[in-house]
């Protein structure tokens, strides 16, 4: 580095004399002296150029000389290798910068702080009173600045310098980025505002670079907004920091969600609830619902309601429904406002049948819904009634119709009618089932009046023996008397068969009709009195045989 210099300021000298003596022509002492000592001196160990040099030949050679030195000192000056690059990083994570300088030399590399024109390292030493600056060298040609933990102050230009004359130089820029975060203080929180009124929700966000808000619902459904003039806009998303709606309705209820975001992760965001108020609303799908007997029945109300409401089910006198082994009360709700009342009866009973309501009832009103149950038939019953109805009219008419028959055969010659004897005791009761029928209670009959009328006849026959030598006027008065006891036996006889005759007429015409109970009654006229004559001419020929 020394014999570089050296040659540098001799080859200054040469041409200094050089142009003196072309200008002036004028050669001094000094100038000889001079001239004497360049030609003597000597390049190399062996020696380039010897002998002495005339003065032209001096000229040339001290440029040749200057040139040669120029170029050496022009190879061996620093050079910055790479440029500078800028970082970008969030805040509090840590920020590097790395210069790289070849033929440093005896040069040395400061970091300067560009825009507040501070030092702030010298090779490897840190000037500035930070904690957070270090700087590192790999005993080569790379210098490093390292910044821990970088805040909004540390942002700005950064230079890596070589002090060289002139000096060198290359700079960079360090940007501190902050996610966004949303200002609490500035935000609105949930909102409650009646149906048919405005809305005004606030968002304001902090950060670097500025964020920027994004409104969306949380459900996805789009954002209504309504200008002058009856005019409105659907949109997913809406930008700005504050989102007004006007005349708000029931379906704009729900969350809306502010989002703040400016390209450094993380995006962050603010759930705000917005609840809009209005009268309770019931609706009833079915106000008339049956149901057999014994099965399941489910009752429905839809309800729209804003605050929450209470809901409960009562029937039409007023008592209310108690969840038990047979009442199941449920609630589903569909969205922040609308719910569906569910009440499920087990085993239905007749008690069961009639109206219930469903009552909803929050800070603004109250309203009702009305649902009538009924009682329907089951397809088998109903099938097994018709078949019982159909069995107890065809009864009813064959009934009718013996009756008709009964009565014309109950009917004698001459038009007379006959009262139904069999049908005087109720049916089922003790004393006809005691009873022996009708033709064995008129074959007894017969038989006691016979044996009645037997004993009369010996009675008769012994007394007339008694009194047999009486005159003719007892004879006679005795023939008068078995007369009058033969025609009372058969008078007897005769009243006695035609009372077993009308019994039996009575049963025929039940069992077989008037027709066939005429026939009999008139084939047992004619053997009673066939017995009544008989009877009467054996009393006639008793006396005649004493």
């Amino acid at each position: 580095m020394m014999a570089i210099l050296v040659v540098k300021k001799l080859s200054e000298l040469m041409l200094e004399a050089a142009r003196s003596s072309s200008e002036l022509n004028v050669e001094s002492d000094t100038l000889k002296q001079n001239r004497g000592k360049l030609a003597e001196v000597q390049i190399g160990k062996s020696g380039g150029f010897a002998g002495r040099i005339g003065a032209r030949g001096s000229h040339w050679l001290t440029l040749l000389l200057l040139m040669l030195c120029n170029f050496v000192v022009s190879a061996f000056e620093p050079d910055f290798v790479i440029p500078l690059e800028n970082v970008t990083i969030a805040q509090g994570r840590d920020a590097t910068f790395t210069c790289v300088v070849n033929n440093l030399g005896g040069h040395r590399v400061a970091w300067i702080k560009a825009d507040a024109k501070a030092i702030l390292a010298i090779h490897e030493h840190v000037i500035t009173n930070n904690d957070r600056l270090t700087v590192q060298h790999n005993d080569y040609n790379t210098w490093t600045l390292n910044i821990r933990s970088v805040k909004m102050e540390d942002s700005g230009k950064y230079m890596c310098q070589v002090n060289t004359d002139p000096m060198k130089m290359q700079t960079a820029t360090l940007e501190v980025v902050i996610p966004p975060d949303i200002i609490n203080e500035e935000t609105s929180g949930d909102l409650m505002v009646p149906e048919g009124g405005a809305a005004k929700l606030v968002c304001r966000a902090r950060g670097h670079p500025k964020p920027r808000i994004t409104w969306r619902r949380e459900d996805g459904r789009e954002i209504i907004a309504r200008h002058a003039g009856h005019q409105k806009t659907k949109a997913p998303s809406v930008e700005g920091e504050m989102l007004t709606l006007s005349k708000v309705t029931r379906s704009e209820m729900g969350a809306y969600m502010c989002i703040a975001s400016n390209g450094v992760p993380p995006s962050v965001s603010k759930r705000m609830k917005l609840q809009v108020h209005f009268h309770p609303l019931v609706q009833v799908p079915n106000q008339l619902v049956g149901a057999p007997v014994l099965t399941d029945v489910t009752l429905i109300c839809n309800v729209e309601a804003s605050p929450k409401a209470i809901n409960y089910w009562q029937r039409e006198n007023g008592e209310m429904i108690i969840a038990g082994d047979r009442y199941a009360l449920t609630e589903k709700e569909h969205n922040m406002y609308s719910m569906e009342m569910v009440l499920h009866i087990k085993r239905l009973q007749s008690s069961d049948f009639g109206g219930y309501k469903c009552i909803s009832k929050n800070s603004i009103g109250d309203t009702e819904g009305t649902i009538r149950l009924y009682e329907m038939e089951r397809p088998g019953r109903k099938q097994m009634r018709d078949d019982e109805i159909n069995e107890v009219t065809r009864h009813e008419v064959e009934n009718r119709h013996k009756e008709n028959r009964h009565e014309e055969g109950s009917r004698n010659q001459n038009g007379r009618l006959y009262k139904d004897r069999t049908q005087e005791p109720e049916l089922g009761s003790s004393a006809d089932s005691t009873r022996a029928p009708a033709p064995a209670q008129g074959t007894m009959q017969l038989i006691k009046t016979f044996i009645l009328a037997l004993l009369v006849l010996l009675a008769t026959t012994a007394t007339a023996e008694a009194v047999a030598p009486t005159t003719t006027t007892t004879t006679k008065t005795t023939t008068k008397t078995t007369t009058t006891a033969a025609a009372t036996m058969l008078l007897y006889t005769k009243g006695a068969a035609r009372q077993k005759d009308t019994k039996e007429t009575n049963l025929r015409l039940e069992l077989n009709g008037a027709g066939d109970a005429e026939h009999e009654y008139c084939e047992r006229s004619a053997t009673t009195a066939r017995i009544g004559w008989s009877m009467q001419g054996l009393g006639a020929r008793t006396p005649a045989t004493k």
